[in-house]
């Protein structure tokens, strides 16, 4: 077990040294030292492509939050003149007598 987690926690942080040996020349442990060491190396090669999966994921996420964010402005911008137009329209009109009268002073 103690082999299995020294194997494990180098992949983890990232050493890419063996792990250590063990010294009986026993055919039993050197068939697992392969092993493990062919699991260290499918580990390491699936966390990889994991890790390059979410990159992806994580840059499409990104490219959608910055066209969302590009559509909310356009359409804040619409919606503040449509407000404007609003006020305007609601505004008190003059009476066109009123507005012939200042045209009639005025010299053109």
């Amino acid at each position: 077990m103690n082999l299995l987690g020294s194997v494990l926690g180098s992949i983890f942080r990232g050493n890419t040294e063996p792990p250590p040996k063990i010294r009986r020349r026993d055919t039993v442990l050197v068939t697992m030292e392969v092993e493990e060491t062919r699991t260290k190396d499918g580990l390491r090669n699936y966390y990889i492509a994991k890790i390059e999966e979410l990159q992806s994921v994580l840059g499409e996420k990104s490219q959608d939050v910055r066209r969302l964010e590009a559509q909310r402005n356009e359409l804040n911008a619409k919606v503040r003149m449509l407000r404007e137009e609003l006020m305007l329209l609601q505004e008190q009109s003059s009476y066109v007598g009123e507005v012939i009268k200042l045209w009639t002073r005025r010299k053109f």
